[in-house]
């Protein structure tokens, strides 16, 4: 098989262009293919072809004896940096930072074996759930087939390392009088906190959906709160940007609860603006502390935490109160294609992959009321 990259000029649209064969890909079985085009004479194509094949064999090799270290720091800057969110990116970075390269960033990246990774992961294992281990071969994956499409690698040594499990052991669900207790304790000491409380256990919106909610996104006359926007804070910078996919732009049709707590939190802040006389910026943003500041969206799952421990209750983070708005509903016999449009997922397979604990409980419970039904006849 082809181990170098190779380049072809053509004529296309009345112009030149080149195409530059990669290394083989085994995963998806086939050669990546790099397009350049534009150029008006064929002269101008080959000699930038050949640059392009040249940097492309020198990058590989000088690559492929990189550390694992460097390479993982060079690919979230190059490859994750420009196309995720500073979320996705953090994590990334965590990941790589805490679980991959105290473990394996010394290892040569043209020499780091199957066994060696799968040694990290029994080591991760003794001190992180496994849902972070499963998380670390999910990053390192990702950033070794990149290896391969960029010709550094021939073939990703993840093709041979067995998938960790990232199955975690269950946690005691919250009763409805936990959460009574949390909400009562978040309004005494926490407002901004008990507002997003209600509101994520009410909508199943995200925590970043919640923090980019302005007042101009809630349309009391028709019941519903749109989501836009997700706010985050990255190295005490507010990042305002879309949602996580283009499914969690959506609306959440809201009842009249949730419209109460609106109304009652938008006059708080409108009294409290006019006794300082000091209005708001013009950003709007609903989740914000009485004197006007907009808070980290950290604050949410930081007070929530400290609610869990100072109510002495089971573990729960902030973002299960979106599990628990869709375990709520589906419960309650709320077809699953509305809890997928309620909570923004992209597909309804994944909405059942995630709740498929649920779902066999209610066929069971189906199952039961089903035999009941068919004693009589």
């Amino acid at each position: 098989m082809l181990n170098i990259a190779t380049g072809r000029v053509i004529k296309r649209n009345g112009k030149w262009a080149y195409v530059i064969s990669l290394p083989y890909d085994p995963q998806k079985g086939r050669y990546p293919q790099r397009w350049r085009s534009g150029f008006e004479t064929k002269k101008a194509a080959q000699e930038a072809m050949t640059k392009d094949l040249t940097d492309l064999d020198v990058n590989a090799a000088s690559k492929a004896t990189m550390t694992v270290k460097d390479y993982l720091e060079d690919w979230l800057t190059r490859s994750v940096a420009g196309r995720n969110s500073p979320r996705t990116l953090e994590t990334y970075q965590h990941t790589c930072n805490s679980f991959i390269i105290p473990y394996i960033g010394n290892a040569k990246l043209n020499s780091i074996t199957p066994n060696q990774i799968e040694e990290m992961y029994k080591k991760l294992a003794e001190r992180v759930q496994p849902s972070s281990v499963h998380r670390a071969h999910r990053v390192l994956r990702a950033a070794l087939n990149r290896a391969v499409k960029r010709g550094i690698l021939t073939v990703s040594p993840m093709v041979r390392v067995e998938s960790p499990s990232s199955k975690t052991t269950s946690r005691k669900p919250l009763g409805l009088s936990d959460i009574a207790q949390i909400l009562t304790h978040l309004k005494q000491h926490h407002p901004v906190t008990y507002v997003a409380t209600q509101l994520a256990i009410s909508t199943g919106m995200r925590r970043g959906e919640l923090c980019g909610l302005t007042w101009n996104d809630f349309d009391e006359e028709r019941h519903m709160l749109r989501v836009v926007r997700s706010r985050q804070r990255r190295n005490g910078v507010d990042i305002v940007g879309a949602p996580k996919t283009a499914a969690s732009i959506r609306q959440i049709p809201i009842g009249n609860q949730v419209i109460q707590l609106l109304r009652d939190w938008n006059n708080l802040h409108q009294q409290h603006t006019q006794e300082r006389g000091v209005p708001w910026n013009n950003d709007d943003f609903i989740l914000r502390r009485i004197d006007g500041f907009i808070i980290d969206p950290m604050t949410l799952s930081r007070d929530f935490r400290k609610a869990i421990i100072d109510l002495q209750l089971p573990d729960m983070s902030f973002h299960d109160l979106r599990h628990l708005h869709a375990t709520m509903l589906l419960e309650a016999g709320i077809p699953a294609k509305v809890v997928q449009e309620r909570l923004g997922h992209s597909s309804i397979t994944m909405t059942m992959n995630t709740y498929s604990h649920v779902t066999e409980t209610m066929q069971e419970k189906a199952v039961e009321k089903l035999e009941e039904a068919l004693k009589n006849i």
